[in-house]
């Protein structure tokens, strides 16, 4: 098939070329990662180019075990965990608007093998089904699994990536963060630093305003005693901007009780 005369092959960086031939919008990237070249007078609208531009980013936050550790905790029993949401700690977390005694924080702590798993994934279900506009997103930390699974930067990772799933606007927020890491090279081997994703879900919080937040972060203790006192302090951090902006923002965490550990006003 012959080559139309207004196409032009625009091959610049060493991953993979998207070609159209036609004069819509252009986007033209040089750097190792992929590429985007539409060159001629084929519609390819902005929100096409937006579209898949989202898919990779979603791609370089994702890793194949993201939902591993949720698929192999243990659906609760009926009628065994309904209990946290009658109490009076739950009720309050779920409807403070962060008055100065709160900030927005629930800590479940108990002993090794009591169902605080368990728990936290039948407590994420609750919330969807209650809270269908909310945005929430929960990690599981392993200790047993690969290195995102029991690390801060595979946490966030996971929360951007569950983020950004739910709601296509606030890619608007995350894009000039990825297309700049796009512009320095970093391309399809792109490995977020601990410093970006921080940046990118305070920017989230900071902007977030007509829909509630809601993240969960589940054994907190499999990581590093150090790695905990940074989420604990980076929780901390997120909810004041929480308060600041006037978002709604609940954090649920749980972990075997961490006598020399807190968190302010939780």
């Amino acid at each position: 098939m012959a080559t139309p005369s207004n196409t032009v092959f625009d091959n610049s960086g060493n991953g993979p070329q998207n070609v159209v031939a036609g004069g819509g919008p252009q986007f033209n990237h040089n750097g190792s990662g992929t590429q985007y070249h539409f060159h001629g007078s084929a519609a390819v609208s902005d929100a096409e180019i937006r579209r898949r531009e989202k898919e990779d980013c979603l791609s370089s936050l994702g890793f194949p075990s993201l939902h591993a550790r949720w698929q192999d905790i243990e659906n609760a029993h009926p009628n065994t965990c309904d209990w946290l949401f009658s109490t009076q700690e739950f009720l309050h977390w779920r409807g403070c608007d962060h008055p100065p005694h709160s900030n927005g924080v629930l800590w479940i702590k108990g002993n090794p093998g009591t169902g605080k798993s368990t728990l936290m994934k039948h407590t994420s279900r609750y919330l969807e089904n209650t809270i269908p506009h909310g945005l929430i997103a929960a990690y599981y930390f392993n200790a047993r699994g690969g290195v995102l699974e029991k690390t801060p930067v595979g946490m966030m990772r996971s929360l951007v990536y569950q983020i950004l799933s739910q709601d296509n606007d606030l890619y608007e927020t995350l894009g000039p963060s990825f297309r700049e890491q796009q512009r320095l090279g970093r391309g399809d081997d792109l490995q977020w630093r601990v410093s970006e994703l921080k940046g990118l879900i305070r920017s989230i919080v900071r902007q977030q305003q007509s829909k509630p937040l809601l993240l969960l972060v589940d054994a907190l203790d499999e990581c590093d005693d150090q790695d905990v006192r940074d989420v604990v302090s980076f929780f901390e951090i997120l909810s004041i901007d929480a308060i600041k902006s006037r978002v709604v923002l609940r954090i649920c965490l749980s972990s075997r009780h961490y006598p020399y550990v807190s968190m302010k006003k939780a």
